[in-house]
């Protein structure tokens, strides 16, 4: 059985999910990071269309680092257990930069410790307002 069949139904909000989808590139043409851009622009329309704070802050962690979790979906190995380690690593890495920075946009509610080591066959933010543990 695909691996997205198994996933689906562990969705729990599957309108941050959408909502997500369509903001990711909302910022495209702004001018600097639309990815930071894009994350600002879902922290004020969650609200505005309903979603709680948590799924506004799921969907704003997703269109912020939509670029990394691409980049390691198309262009490295997932089924490799190193691949979503080091994917955990860089999102903690970002946390903290962005702690430092005295910044918690773009920082995951539920994810100050990645879910890691699960043989590749869920994310780090497995816990999320998208999907729940099975």
């Amino acid at each position: 059985m695909p691996v997205a069949s198994e996933i689906v139904p562990t969705i729990v909000s599957r309108r941050a999910l959408y909502l997500a989808t369509l903001l990711h590139d909302i910022a495209k043409g702004r001018g600097g990071d639309h990815s930071e851009i894009g994350e600002r622009i879902a922290l004020e329309l969650g609200p505005r269309l309903g979603l709680s704070a948590e799924e506004t802050e799921t969907v704003a962690w997703l269109v912020r680092w939509h670029l990394l979790m691409s980049g390691t979906a198309f262009k490295l190995d997932i089924g490799d257990p190193k691949t979503i380690r080091r994917f955990c690593r860089a999102g903690a890495v970002a946390r903290a930069a962005q702690a430092a920075a005295g910044s918690d946009r773009g920082r995951h509610p539920r994810a100050s410790v990645p879910r890691c080591g699960t043989a590749g066959r869920r994310p780090c933010c497995a816990n999320s307002t998208i999907a729940r543990s099975t």
